[in-house]
C-alpha cells in the first residue's frame, strides 16, 4: 500500500525496472463512484406508481433479471447512452407486461431515473479524484 500523501492509501502496480504510463483511468459509476439511496426496483416502482402503474418489487427485480439476459450487446454496437436506456426500460416494461400505456414510458424512466435514485458520491471518491487530476498536470 502506497499513501497518496494526503492520507489516502491504494495499490499502485510497479515493477522496480520499469515506469507505467497511465493514459487514463475508467470507472464504473454506480457502486464505485456513487451509491443510490433506492435499488433500481424501487426506483421502477417508485416511478410506475407516479405514472398509476402498480407492480411489485418482486415482478419488477425478475423482469430486471430478464432484461439483462435478453439485452447482451458484444461491445462492437453503437448505442448511444440515451437511447441504450429507453431500449432497456422499454424492454423491462414489456416483462412486466406494461405494454399499453404510454408509448414514451420507457423514456419517461430514463428520464426520471437519477432523480429518483437520489445518488450521493462516496466520501473518498471526491479526494481520490483530486489527487488523480493532480498527478495528471504533474
Amino acid at each position: 500500500m502506497r499513501d497518496t500523501g494526503e492520507g489516502i492509501p491504494f495499490k499502485i502496480p510497479v515493477r522496480e525496472d520499469a515506469r507505467m504510463i497511465i493514459a487514463g483511468i475508467l470507472f464504473d459509476l454506480g457502486g464505485t463512484l456513487i451509491q443510490n439511496k433506492f435499488t433500481p426496483p424501487e426506483i421502477f416502482k417508485k416511478i410506475l406508481e407516479e405514472n398509476g402503474i402498480h407492480v411489485s418489487e418482486t415482478d419488477i427485480s425478475k423482469a430486471l433479471v430478464k432484461t439483462e439476459e435478453v439485452l447482451t450487446f458484444t461491445g462492437s454496437e453503437k448505442i448511444p447512452p440515451q437511447n441504450f436506456w429507453n431500449l432497456w426500460d422499454t424492454q423491462v416494461l414489456n416483462f412486466l407486461g406494461v405494454t399499453n400505456s404510454n408509448p414514451e414510458l420507457g423514456s419517461h424512466i430514463n428520464e426520471e431515473w437519477i432523480e429518483m435514485s437520489q445518488p450521493d458520491v462516496f466520501p473518498d471518491v471526491l479526494p481520490i479524484m483530486d489527487f488523480l487530476k493532480k498527478k495528471k498536470n504533474t
